[in-house]
């Protein structure tokens, strides 16, 4: 009977000690849950293109997301915790109610529908274009050959066309990727845009970081 009682007030007291130490311990995460809303770092969303720089991105004191298409990656901005938005393109209709900005050479490489051309392969495709064919061709040696046209959009059933960022339009023409032997988009075979909400110095600085990264 003695030893039941004893056990019991042990069981007590055991309780009661469990139950102090598990309240402090709430009260510390709430305290660090406090200090980290309260230095909350800048939140990035990469498309699929840029994921391989996310690392470089958070080393310079931001967070990053791993986004699953463009398409989710401008979409998200209309979440109030996301800052700003890296895709490899310029808007698609019905995006341009955020600020977006190029900000690294890349070119718009455009089909009739989308197509995934592996490098190898280049040579197999016709290509038109309504800039200047030397230097295309000076980025992109794969490609032997281009014909200037005046109006890329008139030969989109026919190859793949190459424009800049400010004629591209996807109500006519939707994207031709140029894949290396990796799975990685070529070099230039892109246009580098940040979608962002609104102009300010974080804006200012997270363009100068992203320009000296270099996606």
């Amino acid at each position: 009977m003695k030893k039941g009682i004893f056990i019991f007030i042990v069981l007590i007291i055991g309780f009661f000690v469990f139950y102090s130490g598990f309240g402090e311990d709430t009260d510390g995460l709430k305290a660090d849950s406090s200090v980290i809303d309260e230095n909350q770092k800048p939140i990035v969303i990469l498309c699929p293109t840029f994921h391989y720089k996310a690392e470089e991105i958070q080393e310079s004191d931001y967070n990053v997301i791993l986004g699953s298409s463009s398409e989710e990656a401008v979409g998200m901005l209309s979440h109030s915790l996301i800052d700003f938005s890296i895709v490899s393109r310029p808007p698609f209709p019905g995006e341009t109610e955020f600020n977006f900005k190029k900000y690294d050479h890349g070119y718009s490489f455009l089909s009739d529908e989308v197509v995934v051309i592996p490098e190898d392969e280049i040579e197999n495709y016709k290509f038109f274009t309504d800039l200047e064919k030397d230097k295309l061709l000076n980025d992109f040696p794969q490609i032997k050959e281009i014909q200037k046209v005046d109006d890329v959009y008139l030969h989109i059933n026919e190859g793949v066309v190459i424009t800049d960022f400010k004629n591209t339009d996807y109500s006519k023409a939707q994207i031709a990727y140029l894949l290396d032997d990796f799975g990685n988009r070529l070099k230039y075979s892109k246009t580098p845009t940040l979608y962002y909400k609104e102009e300010g110095p974080e804006k200012e600085r997270f363009l100068e970081i992203i320009t000296e990264i270099g996606l």
